[in-house]
């Protein structure tokens, strides 16, 4: 094998000889430089793990024979082997990777098999093809970013119109039917799972959170599909096989004190539609009571669908002397009674009250309102009129 020569310059003519021969025998030996050459693109770039190794090798191997056919002949990059570069772009696009990630396995790749022939001749000889490396370099990682760019492009766009078509035909009241489920397949869920909608104001989104946002979503989980776009006032995320703790998270690490509202993880395309009414019916009671918060239809479920039907039910739920008793603190006491299992003890020592205390002011809220909660229609009266009517202290 040629190794580290340092002999007496030699004629022009010469030392192509020996660079060319010096690039055959590299070219030889890629089988066992690949495989190590690919190990530190992956240590590097640990993203790269996603990446299929045979793909990745037969890739990197593509590149390096491109390369030292180039710098054997002295010439940049040709149509074909930007091509090559142009496909790779895409592929990485289509495969989740990056942007920044995938231009710099080029540049490492690129590195790396420069450092394997300036350990094999004299750095002298190699000199004067320090500006044609670079060539080949910029010419092949900029045609990979442009075809990823390209291809992320129109990717998002079609994804865009497709999360659309099943936005509307869940929102719309048409969740069924077989165009709806094969829109449902090329967005990659399965129609006849479970679903979840979770939704917040769109008007709280900048577009820097949002694309951060979307990135996390769409990073690779086993099983698990997720898509957020903007439709209306709201932020609509539907998602499948994603936790539902692990998507406020997420919304919250992005947009912090977001109000979020969390719907029901129902099944079938119908299913999804139900749950995106039970988002946006929690995120609407959750914004009308004032706060930032997050609200889950599966608790909070019967104020939210109370609150949607506020203005029929007011006058069962209109205590008999006035609505300001419904913040007092005869309030208070019973909904600690209903939070405690009316327990008076129990409640005293939530509320820092004497359990005589708790009894007084249950008492006093059957006088203010009429209704006895040792009664069903007290009860039920009480819970709804508090469900909707009681402010976060």
């Amino acid at each position: 094998m040629l190794q580290n020569r340092r002999m007496s310059p030699r004629s022009p003519s010469d030392a192509q000889k020996h660079l060319v021969a010096l690039y055959a025998e590299v070219a030889a030996d890629l089988g066992t430089l690949v495989p190590g050459i690919v190990d530190e693109i992956r240590r590097q770039i640990p993203e790269y793990d996603a990446v299929d190794r045979a793909e990745h090798e037969l890739g990197v191997t593509g590149q390096y024979r491109g390369l030292l056919a180039g710098l054997s002949e002295r010439r940049p990059p040709n149509a074909e082997e930007v091509d090559r570069a142009r496909v790779l772009g895409q592929r990485r696009a289509r495969e989740g990777m990056t942007l920044a990630s995938t231009v710099s396995a080029f540049h490492i790749g690129y590195r790396e098999m420069w450092n394997v022939i300036l350990a094999r001749s004299s750095s002298a000889e190699l000199l004067p093809l320090v500006d044609l490396v670079w060539t080949w370099v910029q010419r092949a990682s900029s045609a990979a970013a442009e075809a990823f760019e390209e291809t992320t492009r129109l990717e998002d766009a079609a994804r865009t119109t497709l999360l659309l078509r099943l936005l509307n035909g869940l929102y719309g009241g048409m969740p069924q039917g077989a165009d709806l489920e094969s829109t449902a397949r090329a967005l990659g869920f399965e129609p006849a799972e479970d679903f979840r909608v979770v939704v917040s104001p769109s008007e709280a989104w900048e577009p820097a959170r949002l694309n951060g946002f979307r990135r996390q979503l769409s990073r690779d989980r086993r099983g698990a599909v997720g898509y957020s776009e903007v439709r209306g006032a709201s932020l609509v995320t539907i998602s499948q096989g994603v936790a539902a703790e692990e998507l406020v998270g997420m919304l919250r690490a992005h947009c912090a004190d977001v109000a979020v509202g969390v719907g029901l993880r129902r099944t079938g395309l119908p299913g999804a539609a139900a749950s995106a009414t039970d988002a946006e019916e929690s995120l609407a009671y959750g914004r009308w009571r004032g706060s930032d918060r997050v609200v889950w239809f599966e608790r909070d479920w019967l104020s939210v669908t109370l609150f949607q039907r506020e203005a029929r039910l007011a006058p069962l739920l209109q205590p008999e002397r006035g609505a300001s008793n419904l913040q007092g603190d005869a309030a208070e006491a019973v909904g600690g009674l209903l939070d405690n299992g009316f327990s008076f003890s129990a409640t005293g020592r939530a509320l820092h009250l004497h359990p005589n205390t708790v009894r007084y002011r249950v008492e006093r809220w059957q006088q203010l309102t009429g209704w006895d909660v040792k009664t069903r229609q007290g009860l039920l009266r009480s819970i709804a009129a508090l469900g909707l009517h009681r402010r976060p202290r």
